[in-house]
């Protein structure tokens, strides 16, 4: 049995449209409303046939979802928030993915921006074989921290995401007190601490961000000497991090080379360490960085349990890879990356010009 579960307030549209998109290749939908909603989200999860539940909110994001998974004692688990859906042919592949030799299956989330393009991509784990022992935790940001022993398959199906579409402000808002709130649970915890800096920059609170940040980067450079991150949630600090570079903190060379060391195969790090390096002028380190990530590329080892943009995969990596190459003087770099862009896109204009330019 499949089982689609979520949690909702305030989101009718979305939420039909969500429902829609998986009732017919689901055997039962398990919607909790929250207690505080006044929308019609009650009626349009019964309308689609969802087994409906209030769950009474305690700023908890796991609690309640751990409501839901009370109701769901065997069989697979589909979870999906409202603003989520599938297209047809996506979804119609769900049930083969529920493979006897399988316990969790991720699947891709694509990301809309607020204009309604593609902002972003990552790998999540939506699909999983219900258990006792799969429980969310955080109070945001919650995740299922799956046991070593389980069997992962990821997966090739995508779902899309429009939570980004609207104004952030008000989430950030929402999503700051709820992230003090975890940091008041763990005061250790890695990953919210670095989610609260990444909202007060979008915020514009930079004085509270960068102290954040500040004891962040000590905490990742008492590590400095490890070969691979000791820590599951480092790749989401030095996304903050690198965030806070571009928005009047600088961090140091040493740091930057720290991320690319441990996460040189997530594409928004290389990408974010790169600009950080050409911005710096530092165009031999910013090739390093870019070409880290393109060998990762080509051996299909790229990270995506961190988000990023497809295009970071794509032409523009081997594009910005062969101007930094040309930048530095590196020649024979730069006519190999002109290329690699040609190979994937024969008339590209700027490509042609700057392999023209090199005598190429």
């Amino acid at each position: 049995m499949l089982t689609l579960a979520l949690i909702v307030k305030d989101d009718a549209d979305r939420l039909r449209r969500c429902l829609a998109s998986v009732r017919n290749h689901v055997d039962r939908m398990v919607v909790l409303v929250d207690s505080q909603s006044t929308d019609a989200s009650w009626d349009v999860a019964r309308d689609a046939g969802a087994e409906t539940h209030e769950v009474v909110w305690n700023d908890s994001w796991a609690d309640a979802r751990n409501q839901a998974l009370d109701r769901i004692p065997e069989g697979w688990v589909l979870w999906l928030d409202a603003d989520e859906w599938f297209e047809e042919e996506q979804a119609s592949k769900l049930r083969r993915l529920c493979a006897p030799n399988k316990d969790v299956v991720w699947l891709l989330r694509r990301d809309l921006g607020r204009h309604g393009d593609l902002e972003s991509v990552h790998s999540v784990p939506r699909l999983w074989r219900a258990s006792d022992h799969h429980r969310f935790v955080r109070r945001i940001h919650e995740h299922i921290p799956f046991p070593p022993s389980v069997r992962i398959r990821h997966s090739e199906v995508w779902f899309w995401h429009d939570g980004y579409v609207q104004d952030k402000a008000p989430k950030l808002a929402r999503n700051v007190g709820a992230l003090r709130l975890s940091l008041q649970d763990d005061p250790s915890d890695a990953y919210s601490a670095s989610k609260l800096a990444s909202h007060l920059l979008d915020l514009g609170e930079t004085e509270e961000a960068y102290a954040i940040l500040d004891r962040l980067e000590e905490r990742i450079r008492s590590h400095h000497e490890e070969t691979e991150s000791p820590h599951p949630d480092f790749g989401s600090v030095f996304l903050a991090l690198l965030q806070g570079a571009f928005q009047g903190r600088p961090i140091t060379g040493r740091t930057a080379r720290l991320a690319l060391r441990w996460y040189g195969n997530a594409p928004m790090v290389a990408w974010r360490v790169a600009e950080l390096f050409a911005k710096l002028g530092r165009h031999d380190a910013a090739c390093e960085a870019l070409q880290t990530l393109a060998a990762n590329v080509r051996r299909k080892t790229i990270r995506e349990d961190l988000p990023y943009h497809p295009d970071m995969v794509g032409v523009p990596l081997y594009l910005n890879l062969a101007l930094a190459a040309h930048q530095a003087g590196r020649t024979d770099l730069a006519r190999w990356a002109y290329g690699e862009v040609l190979a994937r896109d024969p008339g590209h204009a700027a490509a042609r010009r700057g392999l023209a330019a090199l005598g190429g």
